[in-house]
């Protein structure tokens, strides 16, 4: 019962993290899809590898959550705008609070996709989660954070192709 409910959680964050088109609706969605892998990471209550997995997912997600937010604070610091449409004004020259800015935003995204300097953590929780919960880890957050960095990086290299 439970298990379905929060495998709903998870595709609804998903569809919600297609369609978003502002920074605070993306982190809302992100942080509902972390909760629920939270929760499937420690989902067999008997297990110390099950219960380490999920306490190491957990403390790993809310510090990249913060740096998340930090992200989002800078670039909401240079435009005074939380939308992606913000972005296609993008220049990275004019100033160091939007370079740091993007640069928090795209390690946060490799990290939760699980990317090479970013990847210790994937293989504690995966070998402590079900096998079901590995394929939904490995599978559906990385397609939908790639769709996201895409979709960034695309809303950020119009300006540059536009100059």
């Amino acid at each position: 019962m439970e298990y379905d409910f929060l495998f709903l959680f998870v595709i609804f964050s998903g569809l919600c993290l297609c369609f978003v088109d502002d920074f605070l609706i993306f982190y809302i969605a992100i942080e509902i899809q972390s909760l629920a892998f939270y929760v499937f990471a420690s989902f067999q209550r008997n297990s110390e590898f099950a219960t380490e997995a999920g306490l190491k997912y957990f403390v790993f997600g809310a510090m990249i959550s913060c740096f998340l937010l930090l992200g989002f604070s800078f670039i909401y610091l240079f435009f005074g705008n939380s939308s992606f449409e913000t972005l296609f004004s993008l220049n990275l020259l004019d100033d160091d609070f939007l370079f740091f800015g993007m640069l928090f935003i795209l390690a946060v995204l490799l990290f939760k996709v699980g990317a090479v300097p970013f990847h210790v953590w994937l293989c504690d929780v995966y070998d402590g989660s079900i096998l079901s919960i590995t394929l939904v880890f490995a599978a559906l957050p990385k397609i939908i954070l790639f769709v996201m960095m895409l979709k960034i990086l695309l809303f950020s290299s119009f300006y540059l192709s536009n100059i």
